[in-house]
């Protein structure tokens, strides 16, 4: 009777796990194939993209998406599929943009992959809130990057450029060392890499105007770095150097979030592998600094120390509104020293790669900053001001034609979580949208035959670059979400390009092997900004005179 029993309960066992296998493949049969043919949106234009078994682990990167919106017929909406056959809406016309980011701003919200990477490393912060808790923090956020703050700010900018520039020989490897011919100066001539360099001035740079902090990280990144007391419970002290780390663009954590985006987050974010310790141990670190930076301005402003807060950063100004609370501040803090260093540095890097392809451009630059900028020797000029940057046409040129033509944001996702309507199409609940900056900036419907081409000149005698719609430029996004820190980043991108092409001029290695969009260089992978891969140089001379 025992072996009877025991029979029958592995033929029961035998049967259910058929009954579940049967059932996966179902689902995943239906999920793959019938779904799509039963969407509500199936009448939208949709591309060519050959036997879902084929693609079932492609997501489709912005180059691809450019060439449906040059060649498919349609009205400011394409549907097309993703990873695992998953349907996508991409948003093809300035006028489709305007309505995601004005008129729906708060009916849609970041998908599950797209905000447990983002949280995972920047916080939940200002720019991935949602809802009724992003309108409450944009209110408090918006004086400290007002007019009047930014131009208060603005000599501090330029101080860290200074010392980046300066900064800048420690981080080449010397081909040669002459003598100029006007001067007694040794001139520097070699190979560099800025990556480091410009990532370092941005960690310096938001830890002043955010934080009041001085991270050092210029300092700590050359041959002699300085040396970080064994006992030091400072976190701060270290902070910069390690944070670095995360700036970093390589094959390997490339690879990291690809496998993220098919076996899901939530696990990838689990693996043993090195890039996930890697991030897990950065942002211990940077935590732990975010408190303490919390805890000494709530300290400060309790006791008034003398001259400690003369004049309020961002995160003495949030907490003077009474707002947040204690963890919001360290939630914000963490976010803001990320947003407000990988973008800013990373369209820096493409600004001096551009350049590098455009002598003729960087020297017409050079020869504008020099005739205006007084050199950072001169220690008895008057300290430089925004108005005298903002003046400087072909300046405000390029960085405003870097911005359009290199946007570092590619493809950016949002989910629908309402109802909504689209360029006159309803669209439902749970609906995945994507839109894109980089193509809509460059999109030869709405700027020209040479919208794919690198040409400051088109901002010299037009406010609006030629473009015929004002949702054409999508770098900093649009609507109630559009980028508070707009004017930092372009102030933060003037000191840089100003400095760095005053100073130095750069060329291409192999100038034949590259382009300007740099795909060689970079990785444009959809989930992620399109950033420089760790190991790009350029060549550098240094140019007496300035």
């Amino acid at each position: 009777m025992a072996l009877i029993a025991t029979l029958s309960q592995s033929k029961l066992l035998l049967g259910l796990s058929i009954l579940l296998l049967a059932g996966t493949c179902l689902y995943i049969i239906f999920s793959l194939l019938i779904k799509p043919l039963r969407s509500p949106l199936r009448h939208l234009p949709s591309p060519n993209q050959g036997s879902v078994w084929l693609r079932l682990l492609h997501e489709p990167r912005v180059p691809e998406i450019e060439k449906w919106m040059d060649t498919l017929p349609h009205s400011g909406l394409i549907r097309y599929h993703g990873i695992f056959n998953r349907e996508r809406l991409f948003v093809a016309s300035p006028e489709a943009a305007k309505d995601l980011l004005t008129t729906s701003a708060y009916k849609s919200i970041k998908p599950e992959l797209q905000w447990l990477l983002a949280n995972n490393i920047a916080g939940e912060g200002l720019l991935i809130q949602e809802g009724e808790a992003h309108k409450q923090a944009r209110k408090r956020f918006n004086p400290i990057f007002s007019p009047a703050r930014m131009k208060e700010w603005f000599p501090s900018l330029w101080h860290k450029t200074i010392e980046a520039i300066e900064a800048l020989p420690q981080q080449t490897e010397e081909t040669s060392l002459r003598l100029a011919d006007d001067s007694l100066d040794k001139s520097m001539e070699g190979v560099t890499s800025i990556l480091k360099l410009v990532s370092a001035a941005s960690i310096d740079m938001i830890g002043h105007f955010g934080f009041n902090v001085n991270f050092n990280t210029l300092k700590s990144i050359g041959p002699q770095k300085r040396e970080v007391p064994a006992a030091s419970q400072d976190p701060t002290v270290k902070f910069g150097r390690a944070y670095i780390g995360m700036f970093k663009t390589t094959k390997r954590g490339q690879l990291t979030l690809e496998a993220a985006s098919i076996i899901g987050p939530k696990l990838a974010l689990k693996l043993p592998i090195p890039a996930v310790r890697t991030i897990d141990g950065i942002m211990g670190l940077v935590r732990q600094t975010a408190e303490h930076i919390v805890v000494g301005h709530k300290q400060a402003l309790v006791s008034d120390e003398d001259g400690k807060l003369a004049k309020d950063d961002m995160l003495t100004s949030l907490i003077k509104t009474g707002h947040f609370s204690h963890g919001d501040l360290v939630e914000q803090t963490v976010h803001f020293l990320a947003a407000a260093t990988e973008t800013v540095a990373g369209s820096v890097c493409w600004a001096i790669h551009l350049l590098s392809r455009h002598p003729d451009v960087q020297a017409r630059l050079r020869d504008e900053i020099r005739e205006t900028i007084p050199s950072p020797h001169d220690t008895a000029s008057e300290p430089v001001s925004d108005t005298q940057f903002r003046n400087l046409k072909y300046l405000n040129a390029v960085v405003q034609e870097v911005l359009r033509y290199h946007s570092i944001n590619t493809l950016l996702w949002r989910e629908f979580a309402e109802p909504a309507t689209i360029v006159g199409v309803p669209i439902p609940t749970h609906t995945s949208i994507v839109f894109s900056p980089w193509a809509l900036n460059r999109d030869p419907a709405h700027w020209g035959p040479d919208a794919r081409c690198f040409v400051p000149e088109r901002w010299l005698d037009d406010p609006s670059g030629g473009a015929d719609h004002s949702y054409s430029f999508l770098t900093f996004g649009g609507g109630p979400r559009r980028c508070v820190g707009e004017q930092y980043a372009r102030d933060e991108l003037l000191c840089m390009v100003a400095g760095l092409i005053g100073r130095y001029e750069f060329t291409p290695i192999a100038p034949q092997m590259g382009t300007d969009e740099g795909q060689e260089i970079g990785d444009n992978f959809a989930l992620t900004l399109f950033k420089i891969m760790e190991g790009w140089k350029l060549n550098v001379k240094e140019i007496p005179g300035w």
